[in-house]
Protein backbone atom coordinates (compact mmCIF):
# COMPACT_ATOMS: atom_id res chain seq x y z
CA UNK A 1 0.00 0.00 0.00
CA UNK A 2 1.10 3.72 -0.73
CA UNK A 3 2.99 5.35 2.71
CA UNK A 4 1.47 7.99 1.20
CA UNK A 5 -2.51 6.60 1.47
CA UNK A 6 -4.46 8.15 4.35
CA UNK A 7 -5.15 4.57 5.00
CA UNK A 8 -1.77 2.98 5.83
CA UNK A 9 -0.51 0.50 7.94
CA UNK A 10 -2.39 0.13 11.92
CA UNK A 11 -4.59 3.98 11.04
CA UNK A 12 -7.80 2.69 9.61
CA UNK A 13 -10.35 5.45 8.54
CA UNK A 14 -14.09 4.89 8.57
CA UNK A 15 -15.11 8.56 7.56
CA UNK A 16 -15.51 8.48 3.78
CA UNK A 17 -13.02 10.92 1.91
CA UNK A 18 -15.75 13.70 0.69
CA UNK A 19 -17.48 14.28 4.17
CA UNK A 20 -16.83 17.88 4.20
CA UNK A 21 -18.50 19.61 7.35
CA UNK A 22 -20.73 22.81 7.68
CA UNK A 23 -18.06 25.74 7.88
CA UNK A 24 -17.12 26.75 11.02
CA UNK A 25 -14.08 29.09 11.12
CA UNK A 26 -11.62 30.71 13.15
CA UNK A 27 -11.02 34.50 13.72
CA UNK A 28 -8.84 36.89 12.88
CA UNK A 29 -7.97 36.98 16.54
CA UNK A 30 -7.83 33.62 17.03
CA UNK A 31 -5.18 32.50 13.80
CA UNK A 32 -2.98 35.38 15.13
CA UNK A 33 -2.59 33.94 19.06
CA UNK A 34 -2.04 30.39 17.10
CA UNK A 35 0.79 31.89 15.29
CA UNK A 36 2.13 33.86 17.96
CA UNK A 37 1.95 31.39 20.49
CA UNK A 38 3.85 28.43 17.91
CA UNK A 39 6.03 31.16 15.80
CA UNK A 40 5.14 30.73 12.36
CA UNK A 41 2.74 32.50 10.03
CA UNK A 42 0.14 30.95 7.54
CA UNK A 43 0.54 31.09 4.08
CA UNK A 44 -2.68 32.48 2.60
CA UNK A 45 -4.49 29.84 1.08
CA UNK A 46 -4.10 28.29 4.57
CA UNK A 47 -5.33 31.20 6.66
CA UNK A 48 -8.37 31.19 4.42
CA UNK A 49 -9.03 28.16 4.62
CA UNK A 50 -8.96 28.10 8.45
CA UNK A 51 -11.58 31.30 8.75
CA UNK A 52 -14.14 28.95 7.00
CA UNK A 53 -13.02 25.45 8.33
CA UNK A 54 -10.61 25.73 11.42
CA UNK A 55 -13.21 25.65 13.97
CA UNK A 56 -14.79 22.89 12.44
CA UNK A 57 -16.65 20.27 15.20
CA UNK A 58 -16.50 17.34 12.49
CA UNK A 59 -14.34 13.83 13.59
CA UNK A 60 -14.42 10.25 12.30
CA UNK A 61 -13.65 6.87 13.69
CA UNK A 62 -10.03 5.70 13.47
CA UNK A 63 -8.59 2.46 14.34
CA UNK A 64 -5.31 2.11 16.18
CA UNK A 65 -3.28 -0.39 18.14
CA UNK A 66 -1.83 0.52 21.27
CA UNK A 67 -0.44 -0.83 24.72
CA UNK A 68 -3.39 -0.79 26.58
CA UNK A 69 -1.39 0.17 29.49
CA UNK A 70 -0.99 3.95 28.00
CA UNK A 71 -4.90 4.10 28.39
CA UNK A 72 -5.62 2.31 31.65
CA UNK A 73 -6.43 5.75 33.64
CA UNK A 74 -9.18 6.16 30.72
CA UNK A 75 -10.58 2.52 31.31
CA UNK A 76 -9.40 0.85 28.59
CA UNK A 77 -9.72 -2.84 29.01
CA UNK A 78 -6.57 -4.48 29.98
CA UNK A 79 -6.80 -7.19 26.89
CA UNK A 80 -7.51 -4.45 24.36
CA UNK A 81 -4.88 -3.97 21.80
CA UNK A 82 -6.34 -1.49 19.94
CA UNK A 83 -9.85 0.65 19.72
CA UNK A 84 -11.79 2.77 17.69
CA UNK A 85 -10.74 6.74 18.28
CA UNK A 86 -12.19 9.73 17.40
CA UNK A 87 -10.34 12.10 15.26
CA UNK A 88 -10.30 15.35 13.86
CA UNK A 89 -11.63 15.75 10.00
CA UNK A 90 -8.45 18.55 9.80
CA UNK A 91 -5.92 19.28 12.39
CA UNK A 92 -7.96 21.00 15.29
CA UNK A 93 -6.31 24.14 17.00
CA UNK A 94 -8.55 24.34 20.04
CA UNK A 95 -10.40 21.22 20.93
CA UNK A 96 -11.87 19.75 24.16
CA UNK A 97 -9.67 17.24 25.46
CA UNK A 98 -11.00 13.86 26.78
CA UNK A 99 -10.81 14.91 30.40
CA UNK A 100 -14.45 16.88 29.48
CA UNK A 101 -15.65 13.10 29.34
CA UNK A 102 -15.42 11.40 32.66
CA UNK A 103 -13.57 8.18 32.22
CA UNK A 104 -16.62 6.06 33.30
CA UNK A 105 -18.32 7.35 30.20
CA UNK A 106 -15.58 6.52 27.63
CA UNK A 107 -16.63 4.07 25.09
CA UNK A 108 -13.77 1.40 24.39
CA UNK A 109 -14.59 -0.90 21.28
CA UNK A 110 -12.62 -2.98 18.64
CA UNK A 111 -16.20 -2.96 16.55
CA UNK A 112 -16.73 -0.56 13.61
CA UNK A 113 -20.11 -0.42 13.98
CA UNK A 114 -20.35 0.33 17.68
CA UNK A 115 -17.43 3.37 16.73
CA UNK A 116 -19.81 4.94 14.09
CA UNK A 117 -23.09 4.54 16.68
CA UNK A 118 -21.10 5.78 19.58
CA UNK A 119 -18.58 8.48 18.24
CA UNK A 120 -19.39 11.03 20.52
CA UNK A 121 -18.17 8.73 23.67
CA UNK A 122 -14.98 7.93 21.87
CA UNK A 123 -11.98 8.02 23.56
CA UNK A 124 -9.85 11.59 21.57
CA UNK A 125 -6.61 10.94 19.19
CA UNK A 126 -5.73 14.52 19.21
CA UNK A 127 -2.55 16.55 20.60
CA UNK A 128 -3.05 19.80 19.19
CA UNK A 129 0.37 21.09 19.38
CA UNK A 130 2.42 21.21 16.40
CA UNK A 131 5.40 20.53 18.58
CA UNK A 132 4.07 17.23 18.68
CA UNK A 133 4.36 16.72 15.24
CA UNK A 134 7.62 18.48 14.70
CA UNK A 135 8.78 15.48 17.31
CA UNK A 136 7.22 12.75 14.68
CA UNK A 137 8.85 13.81 12.08
CA UNK A 138 12.35 13.91 13.34
CA UNK A 139 11.63 10.37 14.91
CA UNK A 140 10.77 9.58 11.38
CA UNK A 141 13.99 10.63 9.93
CA UNK A 142 15.89 9.42 13.12
CA UNK A 143 14.40 5.46 12.06
CA UNK A 144 15.93 6.34 8.56
CA UNK A 145 19.55 7.21 9.56
CA UNK A 146 19.48 4.39 11.97
CA UNK A 147 17.79 1.94 9.67
CA UNK A 148 18.03 2.85 6.18
CA UNK A 149 21.46 4.65 5.90
CA UNK A 150 19.74 7.91 5.48
CA UNK A 151 22.49 10.65 5.13
CA UNK A 152 22.77 13.60 2.92
CA UNK A 153 25.99 15.06 1.18
CA UNK A 154 25.13 18.59 1.97
CA UNK A 155 24.83 17.46 5.73
CA UNK A 156 28.71 16.92 6.09
CA UNK A 157 30.79 13.95 7.03
CA UNK A 158 28.71 10.92 8.51
CA UNK A 159 29.45 10.55 12.13
CA UNK A 160 30.33 7.17 12.63
CA UNK A 161 28.35 6.52 16.12
CA UNK A 162 24.51 6.71 15.44
CA UNK A 163 23.79 8.57 18.26
CA UNK A 164 25.46 11.22 16.72
CA UNK A 165 24.66 11.28 13.35
CA UNK A 166 20.88 11.63 15.15
CA UNK A 167 22.45 14.78 17.13
CA UNK A 168 24.22 16.31 13.88
CA UNK A 169 20.65 15.60 12.31
CA UNK A 170 18.76 17.55 15.20
CA UNK A 171 20.92 20.68 14.74
CA UNK A 172 20.28 20.62 10.83
CA UNK A 173 16.71 20.20 11.39
CA UNK A 174 16.31 22.54 14.47
CA UNK A 175 16.67 25.30 11.53
CA UNK A 176 14.79 24.15 8.57
CA UNK A 177 11.71 25.59 7.88
CA UNK A 178 8.56 24.76 10.19
CA UNK A 179 5.89 22.55 8.40
CA UNK A 180 3.28 23.27 9.60
CA UNK A 181 0.24 20.19 10.60
CA UNK A 182 -2.75 19.76 8.22
CA UNK A 183 -3.99 16.31 8.17
CA UNK A 184 -2.90 12.92 9.42
CA UNK A 185 1.04 13.32 7.75
CA UNK A 186 0.00 16.41 5.23
CA UNK A 187 2.22 19.24 6.18
CA UNK A 188 1.66 23.20 4.63
CA UNK A 189 4.86 25.73 4.56
CA UNK A 190 4.60 28.77 6.78
CA UNK A 191 4.57 32.01 4.92
CA UNK A 192 8.38 32.49 5.11
CA UNK A 193 9.00 30.29 2.95
CA UNK A 194 6.82 31.88 0.10
CA UNK A 195 5.72 28.57 -0.82
CA UNK A 196 2.00 27.46 -1.08
CA UNK A 197 2.54 23.82 -1.47
CA UNK A 198 1.52 21.10 0.83
CA UNK A 199 3.80 17.75 1.56
CA UNK A 200 2.75 14.18 2.99
CA UNK A 201 5.64 13.30 4.88
CA UNK A 202 6.02 9.75 6.18
CA UNK A 203 9.57 9.37 7.50
CA UNK A 204 11.67 10.75 4.63
CA UNK A 205 9.94 9.81 1.82
CA UNK A 206 8.49 13.03 0.94
CA UNK A 207 5.92 13.79 -1.67
CA UNK A 208 3.88 17.06 -3.20
CA UNK A 209 0.71 16.49 -2.44
CA UNK A 210 -0.98 19.40 -3.68
CA UNK A 211 0.93 22.37 -5.23
CA UNK A 212 -1.36 25.14 -3.69
CA UNK A 213 -3.72 24.80 -0.44
CA UNK A 214 -6.73 24.33 -2.91
CA UNK A 215 -5.14 21.33 -4.89
CA UNK A 216 -4.04 19.69 -1.79
CA UNK A 217 -7.83 19.97 -0.77
CA UNK A 218 -9.08 18.36 -4.07
CA UNK A 219 -6.68 15.51 -3.94
CA UNK A 220 -7.29 14.80 -0.26
CA UNK A 221 -10.87 14.64 -0.02
CA UNK A 222 -12.13 14.98 -3.73
CA UNK A 223 -13.39 18.08 -3.39
CA UNK A 224 -13.26 21.32 -4.93
CA UNK A 225 -13.16 24.44 -2.52
CA UNK A 226 -13.19 28.17 -3.29
CA UNK A 227 -10.98 29.67 -0.86
CA UNK A 228 -11.44 32.81 -2.93
CA UNK A 229 -7.66 33.31 -3.39
CA UNK A 230 -5.91 32.74 -6.31
CA UNK A 231 -2.43 31.73 -6.33
CA UNK A 232 0.49 32.65 -8.93
CA UNK A 233 2.77 29.94 -8.82
CA UNK A 234 5.42 31.74 -11.14
CA UNK A 235 5.75 34.08 -8.06
CA UNK A 236 6.53 31.19 -5.16
CA UNK A 237 8.86 29.48 -4.51
CA UNK A 238 8.81 25.96 -6.19
CA UNK A 239 8.55 23.15 -3.41
CA UNK A 240 12.53 21.58 -4.76
CA UNK A 241 13.54 24.86 -3.76
CA UNK A 242 12.55 24.89 0.10
CA UNK A 243 15.84 24.37 2.07
CA UNK A 244 15.94 21.34 3.76
CA UNK A 245 12.92 20.25 2.51
CA UNK A 246 13.53 20.08 -1.32
CA UNK A 247 16.38 18.04 -1.46
CA UNK A 248 13.93 15.16 -0.59
CA UNK A 249 11.90 15.49 -3.53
Amino acid sequence: MDSHSTNRGSIHSTMATNAIPEPNGLTDQQINTIEQTHGFTFNQQHKAFLKQYGAHNSFKTTYRYFDPNEHADQGCPADFEGAYFRVPWVHLWSVAGDDEIPSADLLWTEDDDVAEANIDRLPLHFTGKPEFYLRSLAEGFHFDIENNGLWKDEWGSMPDDIQQRKNTFDQIFASAPKLIPVYGHRYAFSSETNCPAVLSVHQSDIIVYGETFEEYLANEFGNEFDLGMNVDKAQCTAPSDVPFWGSFL
